[in-house]
């Protein structure tokens, strides 16, 4: 994505950490990502981004997360049936 660049990268431990530099100002986020497996066996991607400088970050910091996750959605061409709602509970852990 345009302003990331990737710092490190550890395929074992499943973590990425990347730096956004914004357009105008320059400033610069990390971002850290984190991918494994759930208790399920389903793949999970965890996101967290902090701003270097500054208490606020005006919203940078989640819709940095949102566009990478609508990207990676993209790329991996998942149609909405696919994506599992975390909001619902899963038949047989409820018991239907």
């Amino acid at each position: 994505m345009r302003g990331w660049a990737v710092v490190k990268s550890d395929d074992q431990e499943g973590t990425i950490a990347v730096e956004s530099t914004t357009l105008l100002w320059r400033f610069v986020d990390d971002i850290a990502i984190s991918i494994g497996l759930d208790d399920n066996g389903q793949t999970r991607v965890d996101l967290e981004s902090a701003s270097r400088k500054g208490k606020g970050d005006l919203g940078r910091n989640p819709r940095s997360i949102g566009r990478f996750l609508r990207r990676l959605d993209e790329s991996l061409s998942v149609e909405p049936g696919q994506i599992l709602d975390p909001t619902q509970a899963v038949a047989w852990r409820d018991g239907s």
